[in-house]
């Protein structure tokens, strides 16, 4: 088998290395795409939370709430966001929100 050219090297090398930055970068995409969708499906625990306690303090849509009151509906505590955002909460009826942009739970 004949020896490559350096020229030839070099390309070979070059596609190698934007294949494997494109994997970089695909991974980097999941990583963010999975952190969102625990963070939406902890908020939906944390509004189901929110329901219970309501329903078991006869509270109104109105009321306020917060998580503090809602942390005993949770075994391991609070949930937490995966990317590091804060929850947080407002009244009985309103969905709960992240601070992270993109973290929406929307009406079901």
């Amino acid at each position: 088998m004949p020896a490559l050219s350096k020229t030839t090297r070099t390309i070979l090398i070059g596609i190698g290395l934007l294949v494997i930055a494109a994997g970089f970068v695909s991974m980097s995409k999941w990583t963010e795409y999975s952190r969102r969708r625990a963070c939406i499906y902890q908020m939906r625990q944390v509004k189901g939370a929110i329901d219970e306690w309501a329903m078991l303090n006869n509270k109104l849509n109105t009321d306020p709430v917060t998580l503090a009151e809602l942390e005993p509906y949770f075994i391991k505590g609070l949930p937490k966001c995966p990317a590091g955002g804060e929850y947080r909460v407002a009244t009985v009826v309103d969905l709960p929100s992240c601070t992270i942009p993109g973290h929406t739970l929307l009406p079901p």
